[in-house]
């Protein structure tokens, strides 16, 4: 079982009745932690589960939350554990938030599950580029912030748009032009957890939710980029809505 305490010091020290619970009620129970990173030396003063069975998420700068965030992720997945990422919109978070990956992908297998609020709208960015100043402007679209994610994005909604290919912050349209049907429209479903895949090849990018095929574009302006996740900003005094996401995996050609 992973116990996730991403809370204050205070928080962690609380705690401790909740561990002697779980134990008492489940005997022989294998607990796993995540906590900040920052928390991890109270964790193991207190004692409450073995040291080789915390993790931690290093909140220092965003290059350290970004790579300890995959690199947790994976090795919780080894572990058969579900860690699973929450991005939560508030309506004081104003514009986009995305998450995304140090490395840059050309051609790839992507899979993922994810959960979304009926309310909210998401998505996957890939082989997408990161503005490096305020007012950087695209070779095909507008000025942008600094840090923003533009480029390909798979779609995450409930309208039955999931798992279309849109430009964000660039172009700013659909790149898969086929009008979605009864089929691709019915693949999402609403409070459950969805599954997609995402195969790169070339200037070829194809989509499947749930096992239905969505999408299947061809489109050369970006052979390679990051993956993001994403999470769009929304109204105030609305929320906060919640997306989530896990059994992230990625294979690259001879990987």
């Amino acid at each position: 079982m992973l116990v996730i305490l991403l809370s204050e010091m205070g928080s962690v020290v609380l705690a401790g009745p909740m561990f002697e619970a779980l134990k008492k009620r489940h005997p022989g129970i294998e607990l796993h932690v995540l906590q900040l990173h920052k928390n991890q030396s109270v964790m193991q003063l207190l004692g409450f589960v073995p040291e080789h069975h915390l993790h931690s998420i290093n909140d220092r700068s965003l290059f350290a939350l970004v790579w300890s965030l995959w690199s947790t992720t994976h090795n919780l997945r080894k572990l058969g554990l579900d860690g699973v990422i929450d991005c939560d919109a508030e309506s004081e978070a104003k514009g986009d938030k995305s998450l995304w990956s140090e490395k840059e992908y050309g051609d790839f297998v992507l899979e993922y599950d994810f959960k979304v609020d009926p309310r909210l709208n998401s998505g996957v960015q890939i082989r997408s580029h990161v503005a490096p100043e305020n007012g950087f402007q695209p070779k095909l679209g507008g000025k942008l912030p600094k840090d923003r994610l533009y480029g390909p994005q798979v779609e995450i909604s409930t309208d039955g748009m999931a798992g279309r290919i849109y430009d964000e912050a660039r172009r700013g349209r659909w790149l898969d032009t086929k009008e979605p049907t009864a089929e691709t429209k019915g693949a999402f479903k609403k409070g459950e957890w969805n599954q997609y895949r995402v195969l790169a090849q070339g200037d070829r990018i194809q989509t499947w939710v749930n096992g239905i095929p969505i999408a299947d574009v061809r489109d050369g302006e970006d052979t390679k980029g990051h993956i993001g996740l994403q999470v769009h900003g929304i109204a105030r005094g609305t929320g906060p809505f919640q997306v989530r996401w896990k059994n992230l995996m990625i294979r690259e050609p001879g990987r």
